[in-house]
């Protein structure tokens, strides 16, 4: 039975970065941004993130990647409405 005993543990143990990279590696994608919803949604219930509003959980995966040696920040440049947005994303580190 104790061989069992850190079954279900692991993503807890793991952090918000290293359950990143294993996400975007299972879906064979190698950056996120503040626009992949289902796969910073997927990372906040792997890590156990829970937060009132989706907007605070987005910024909390992403602040956490900022912080982590994993990954590179870069920014995508939007001019949807005249107005230019930075939007904060991350790539794997090689």
């Amino acid at each position: 039975m104790e061989e069992n005993s850190n079954f279900g543990r692991e993503s807890m143990e793991k952090t918000i970065a290293q359950n990143m990279i294993d996400i975007l590696t299972l879906h064979r994608q190698k950056s996120v941004w503040y626009g992949d919803i289902k796969i910073i949604e997927e990372c906040a219930m792997k890590s156990n993130v829970q937060k009132k509003h989706p907007q605070i959980t987005i910024q909390c995966i992403l602040n956490a990647l900022d912080n982590s040696k994993y990954f590179e920040k870069s920014y995508i440049v939007s001019d949807h409405t005249g107005k230019k947005r930075k939007y904060r994303c991350f790539t794997i580190k090689s």
